[in-house]
């Protein structure tokens, strides 16, 4: 189902909060699983999306283990002698730590699936104005441009015969800094040709802007929005009132 772009900035907004405000497991790991239900189903299906996260979940998995370490609670399940390496309190903050990060980052999957002119006709339309708007449009679509950049680097060093897997980790972290360097070069370039192609189409020329589309919500989409609102005002009202 297709919903329009302003019921996912609602549905984004509600879960940034109430990943912000809690970290009990009995409400992330609910959320957490709403959250990609809902991208399942408007994104092209779960596994999809776990296709698109597998890069990041390491990283939270690894930042997960050293909370987990360096916040001795609970009851010690790993120790070396008199230090203790992992405890259940631990565990429950590395992972209430890595369902935050998950609820964000599934919070920023749902708005950018809505689509750059979309999002800019959404923001604009909620009365924001359209060169910030045009922004945050921009962000969103460089951040897939500079994955694209390092992944076609890479596969460049691995067409001339380099085996990356192999290499040592201090020879990987040189490879990773010879790279970032070229990779940051044409990101840059290519917000210079961006800029100069707004200038030669007159941004900012007058001070209103017309615009062709225009987003119409629906019936469905009113209930979706109404249904998030009320949800995360019920859990913050449980919760802390």
């Amino acid at each position: 189902m297709t919903f329009d772009p302003r019921v996912r900035l609602c549905w984004a907004l509600c879960l940034t909060v109430l990943a912000l405000l809690f970290d009990d497991l009995f409400v992330l790991l609910p959320l957490l699983a709403v959250a990609l239900i809902a991208i399942g189903c408007t994104d092209g299906g779960l596994w999809h999306v776990f296709r698109r996260l597998r890069w990041l979940l390491w990283f939270f998995v690894i930042i997960s283990v050293i909370q987990s370490v360096f916040n001795p609670q609970g009851e010690v399940l790993l120790s070396i002698g008199s230090l203790a390496l992992l405890t259940g309190g631990g565990i429950s903050l590395g992972v209430a730590f890595f369902c935050r990060m998950l609820l964000l980052l599934c919070s920023g999957m749902i708005i950018a699936a809505a689509g750059q002119r979309q999002l800019v006709q959404a923001l604009v339309q909620l009365k924001l104005p359209y060169e910030i708007a045009f922004m945050l449009s921009v962000a969103i679509l460089f951040l897939p441009m500079f994955k694209d950049q390092i992944t076609n680097s890479l596969t460049a060093i691995q067409l001339r015969g380099v085996d990356i897997k192999r290499l040592s980790f201090n020879k990987r972290m040189r490879l990773y800094k010879y790279l970032l360097l070229p990779v940051i070069t044409r990101i840059v370039e290519i917000a210079r040709q961006l800029a100069v192609s707004m200038e030669m189409l007159a941004f900012r020329a007058y001070e209103k802007r017309t615009s062709y589309l225009r987003l119409t919500m629906t019936a469905y989409d009113y209930l979706a929005v109404v249904f998030a609102v009320m949800v995360t005002a019920a859990i913050i009202a449980v919760y802390y009132i």
